[in-house]
């Protein structure tokens, strides 16, 4: 075992999570340095060979083969991404990741109890914030829609039901009308009878009469 992996096994102290006790085990275990090792300085780690630390180590620690999820982990407890020294051996792939954290040495154990989970920054709390208002107004805002639906809905059924009696009623109406003008066609007709009738009982009755007159005359001129 190498000098920095048997330092790395003293003076163990409490960490900043189950994500660095697990990172810290692997780096401690020599049958993966030729994949990911301390940094000749002991002040940082590398990924020599990223496709075989993704495939046989990941799955192995931390139960995924996801090497984008692994980065991200290290982000959240303040680990960062640093250009490979010159002193690290290269990668056979050319591939060789090296991350540092102020407090993640090979010898600086005691230390890790100080590595912690970042916080939020302000403006993402406020961002979170702002997310869970408007989340609510969104909520809000869906019933009042909803409520406002209804009664659209109930203002379309009770303009249905009214133009259906609107309807209703102008045929009753234009049936009505019929009906009346149907009886002063019947009344027009009867009064133009009755108008007819009476000039022609009169005319009779008046030629009769002429007639009558005629004949006293003539009658009396003979005698």
């Amino acid at each position: 075992m190498s000098e920095i992996v048997m330092r790395g096994t003293q003076g163990r102290g409490n960490n900043g999570g189950e994500f660095v006790r697990k990172l810290l085990r692997l780096l401690e275990d020599a049958s993966h340095q030729d994949v990911v090792r301390w940094g000749k300085d002991g002040g940082t780690f590398v990924v020599v060979e990223v496709e075989k630390f993704t495939r046989s180590i990941l799955p192995k620690y931390f139960n995924h083969s996801n090497f984008s999820s692994f980065t991200r982990q290290l982000n959240k407890y303040g680990f960062h991404k640093v250009k490979p020294s010159s002193d690290n051996e290269s990668s056979p792939s050319g591939n060789v990741l090296e991350f540092k954290h102020p407090y993640f040495r090979v010898d600086g154990k005691d230390d890790l109890n100080k590595i912690h989970l970042k916080a939020p920054a302000p403006r993402k709390l406020q961002a979170m914030e702002g997310f869970t208002t408007n989340h609510h107004l969104i909520g809000v805002t869906s019933e009042q829609l909803t409520a406002t639906q209804q009664q659209v809905q109930q203002i379309q059924e009770l303009l249905t039901d009214v133009s259906q009696t609107d309807r209703l009623l102008v045929n009753e109406v234009l049936t009505l009308r019929k009906m009346l003008n149907a009886q002063k066609q019947a009344q027009h007709e009867m009064l133009n009878y009755l108008t007819g009738y009476s000039e022609g009982h009169n005319s009779g009755l008046l030629g009769q009469s002429m007639n009558w007159n005629g004949a006293v005359l003539t009658t009396e001129e003979d005698d």
